[in-house]
């Protein structure tokens, strides 16, 4: 048996890749409808899962991100395209862990679009460590609220300045704030 959930992204969220310092990014207005499984077991973990084809993902761009409180130059946009989102959610200890898997496709303008960079990862309310640092999710609260925390491996592409650029391979950080509601 399931029941629907609804994860509601926030404005305060961070993002980094590299060598580059994180930056703000506003994902006010993403999130999507998702499913989750009635039948949890005896320790309260129940399986999660959010429907791709539903889930919104704000684009990177001038308007939602600020890296050192600048803004993105205009023209410069990231679009990120849910390829999976699902994992589970202990309704006892608020712990949320989801398998994330995204395509990200930036763009400027109509002078350079650069491959999709495929992203898998694993977004957490547990601690992940990047670069010797630990950085901690929190979990699901009761007023919905939960931090997740997630890291991984951009690979290397067939395109040679997005490499220089991104300096690929090289490993990237979301810390995202959101509401997780059930229905």
């Amino acid at each position: 048996m399931k029941t629907n959930v609804k994860m509601k992204s926030s404005s305060d969220c961070r993002l980094s890749i590299g060598p580059y310092p994180q930056f703000s990014y506003d994902s006010t207005g993403g999130g999507g409808p998702g499913e989750l499984s009635i039948g949890e077991d005896k320790e309260g973990t129940a399986k999660i899962t959010f429907l791709p084809e539903n889930f919104i993902v704000p684009s990177l761009n001038f308007k939602t991100t600020k890296i050192l409180g600048i803004p993105f130059p205009p023209g410069l946009e990231i679009n990120i395209n849910t390829k999976k989102l699902e994992g589970y959610l202990n309704k006892n200890t608020g712990e949320v862990s989801l398998e994330f898997e995204a395509s990200f496709k930036f763009h400027i303008k109509d002078l350079y679009s650069a491959p999709d960079l495929i992203i898998k990862t694993n977004l957490t309310t547990e601690i992940v460590t990047q670069r010797g640092k630990e950085v901690r999710g929190v979990r699901l609260d009761k007023e919905s609220n939960v931090k997740l925390v997630g890291k991984s491996l951009v690979p290397i592409t067939n395109d040679y300045l997005l490499n220089k650029f991104l300096m690929l391979p090289s490993e990237a950080l979301a810390i995202l704030n959101c509401q997780i509601t059930i229905d």
